[in-house]
């Protein structure tokens, strides 16, 4: 069997490179600010909402939905499927999977 040898990045013109690995997910925890997209989520997924004040909004957490269903209802209300950690701010999305929280 022949060793291959490492390509040369550099030699190529490429200045970065990352290897990542892709985790396949079952569920995550959407969030909103929104009370219309609370309830449209209620119905979507049979659960209710977990409500709690941070300043002056009221948010609704929807913890463990199914990545998939929870994809299909973003895209449908044309919202991106993207992690967030800035969602709780003031100024964050309306509507996001929660990613972590800011510093």
């Amino acid at each position: 069997m022949k060793k291959q040898t490492p390509v040369n990045y550099a030699r190529l013109g490429i200045e970065w490179v990352a290897v990542a690995d892709e985790v396949e997910v079952a569920c995550v925890d959407l969030m909103t600010r929104s009370r219309s997209h609370a309830e449209s989520l209620e119905d979507a997924f049979g659960v209710r909402a977990f409500r709690f004040a941070r300043g002056d909004s009221i948010l609704h957490a929807f913890p463990r939905v199914p990545a998939v269903a929870a994809r299909q209802w973003l895209e449908e209300h044309g919202l991106a499927f993207v992690l967030s950690a800035d969602g709780l701010r003031e100024d964050g999305p309306t509507t996001w999977v929660q990613g972590g929280f800011p510093p």
